[in-house]
């Protein structure tokens, strides 16, 4: 990708896969979730909805969460409340997935920053306030 096509991508307020392209290949990074955003204006299937974002320390972009994004979250995180989310480090990837136009195209992937046993039936309830955990310490 050139400096030209990259630059379209600059003043997004959303993380791409071309955001993490360096030299030809996928940078794989550790990234620190510090908030949970709700109503984040997403897609799926070229249809407009509202979602979760995960915005990172350090970052001016948000990842905009997908279903698929949001149950990896759930079970790297093994909660699916996500405030329980804040503070939680994980690692995002680019993979091939399939594109709503029938192809591939490249896609970031929430992946465990550590080996993390993987478990089905996290799921949120939808409509509930997020709101940070407080410690009992």
């Amino acid at each position: 990708m050139t400096k030209t096509e990259l630059s379209k991508y600059t003043n997004e307020p959303y993380l791409r896969a071309e955001h993490l392209l360096r030299d030809g290949n996928y940078l794989r990074p550790t990234l620190t979730v510090v908030a949970v955003l709700e109503g984040a204006p997403l897609t799926r299937k070229l249809k407009p909805y509202a979602g979760l974002a995960l915005k990172f320390e350090g970052q001016a972009t948000v990842l905009g969460l997908g279903q698929t994004n949001e149950s990896l979250m759930a079970c790297v995180c093994q909660d699916a409340t996500p405030a329980s989310w804040i503070g939680r480090s994980i690692v995002i990837e680019v993979r091939e997935v399939r594109s709503p136009s029938g192809g591939t195209e490249p896609a970031i992937r929430i992946m465990p920053q550590e080996a993390v046993p993987m478990r089905s039936g996290l799921a949120r309830e939808m409509g509930k306030a997020i709101t940070r955990k407080e410690s009992t310490k």
